[in-house]
């Protein structure tokens, strides 16, 4: 399979009962061996199908999902947004000088202590502007490694277990 596959990601496990055996069996699978310095290991599901009750001699077939990662390749290089200060700076040098102009021609209080709300506002304001993720939008990944992978998989029922191997090979 390719890595991030959503279709042929699925390989059917097929339990037969042995001596007569009824019951339940609880399955489980697991990456037992893979290239050496992989990355992003698949992960595997029976779904919503284990365990399972087997209650005849018919063979019972049980799908086993593989997911792996898509490798994420980042086209463009990641470049912090500009300008924004000066929208915010700006307003608030506008209002100190405002103010300071008010106060020098002894305006009423009133006025000033609009002015001053103003510019504490502004001043809030451009502090609180930029708290924003300074991260990238895009993270590299390399995806799961290629290369053969062994599956192996395991029914337990009671004290008695039974494992079975599985070969997944990524391209």
């Amino acid at each position: 399979m390719t890595p991030g596959a959503t279709t042929g990601n699925v390989s059917t496990v097929t339990l037969t009962s042995t001596g007569g055996f009824t019951g339940s069996v609880a399955l489980t699978a697991a990456v037992t061996s893979s290239p050496g310095g992989a990355q992003n290991l698949p992960t595997l599901s029976f779904g919503g199908n284990s365990p399972v009750s087997i209650s005849s001699g018919a063979a019972i077939t049980v799908p086993l999902t593989f997911f792996t990662k898509a490798p994420v390749v980042c086209t463009q290089a990641y470049q912090a947004p500009r300008g924004v200060f000066w929208y915010t700076g700006g307003g608030t040098a506008l209002a100190w000088v405002v103010l300071f102009i008010v106060t020098a021609k002894r305006r009423r209080w009133r006025t000033a202590l609009c002015l001053l709300a103003l510019l504490v506002a502004l001043t809030g304001g451009w502090l609180a502007c930029g708290g924003g993720t300074s991260s990238p939008p895009c993270t590299p990944n390399a995806g799961t490694t290629s290369g053969p992978y062994i599956i192996t998989v395991t029914g337990t029922s009671g004290t008695t277990t039974t494992t079975a191997t599985v070969a997944l090979s990524v391209l």
